[in-house]
């Protein structure tokens, strides 16, 4: 259930390459030590630097807990700033917490979202998480980052 778009922004990236390669640099790994260190597939850190193919949000979270920085930094956007969640929280719960807080219910969330209506109950039930696509339309639909919205950290912005 977490298929990205047909029209996925986020299927290759040239800027998460390059900033993939800049992190690298900057901690003086190799790719086979990040590998290692993040508990990623060693093709996968390959393919992520060869070809810059934008990796699943699970792999893209094991990568920016790796360097210590947001989702989105990682893939050549926003700030670096990061500071980590106190509390251990998930995007399960953040997305239930934040729909409360809304007042809205998953139906009308979804209304508002590109994909399909039954998704978030899909996520919920499953334990899966959406695509990197679906998560920053749901981030911006909450107006949080999509660090919040993963329960990486407790900073909404």
């Amino acid at each position: 259930m977490s298929k990205k778009p047909i029209e996925s922004k986020y299927v290759t990236s040239a800027a998460m390459r390059s900033r993939l390669k800049a992190l690298l640099d900057e901690f003086d790994m190799s790719a086979s030590e990040f590998s290692a260190a993040a508990s990623i597939n060693k093709d996968v850190v390959g393919r992520m630097l060869t070809y810059g193919i934008v990796p699943s949000l699970r792999t893209l979270i094991k990568a920016a807990d790796a360097f210590d920085v947001p989702i989105m930094y990682l893939l050549g956007e926003g700030e670096r700033y990061f500071i980590p969640s106190a509390s251990a929280t998930t995007f399960h719960k953040r997305i239930a917490s934040l729909a409360e807080e809304k007042g809205v219910k998953y139906s009308e969330i979804s209304h508002h979202m590109s994909f399909a209506p039954n998704s978030i109950y899909e996520w919920l039930r499953a334990g899966t998480l959406p695509s990197i696509d679906y998560l920053i339309e749901l981030a911006a639909y909450f107006d949080v980052s999509c660090d919040y919205l993963l329960g990486r950290t407790d900073l909404k912005k």
